[in-house]
């Protein structure tokens, strides 16, 4: 199956065992983006890393997230999601500051 132009990845595309280097599409929102410089990133990780480990590696490469005074919403594949939550057939993952409103 082709890759639709505009689609971020195959869907025909088989996930990888346990243990293999993935990669996945990293999303970045509001002062997220601010902090890192960027809107997203690929970042190749082992297809048996949870969101906390993801962030810890986020952060030893923009330092300044450790500064944030409260810790970001995760969606996986654009479902929100736990920090503990593996990441083994995940594509991609969005950090978002907090939603207040009224």
């Amino acid at each position: 199956m082709a890759t639709v132009p505009g689609n971020r990845f195959d869907p025909s595309e088989p996930f990888h065992e346990r243990g293999a280097a993935v990669k996945v599409q990293v999303r970045y929102f509001a002062s997220l983006v601010e902090r890192t410089g960027r809107t997203s990133e690929t970042i190749e990780i082992q297809a048996d890393t949870n969101v906390e480990r993801l962030w810890a590696m986020l952060i030893e490469r923009h330092p300044s997230l450790a500064e944030l005074n409260f810790k970001p919403l995760v969606a996986c594949d654009l479902t929100y999601a736990d920090w503990d939550a593996a990441l083994s057939d995940v594509r991609e993952v969005a950090f978002l500051p907090p939603v207040s409103g009224g």
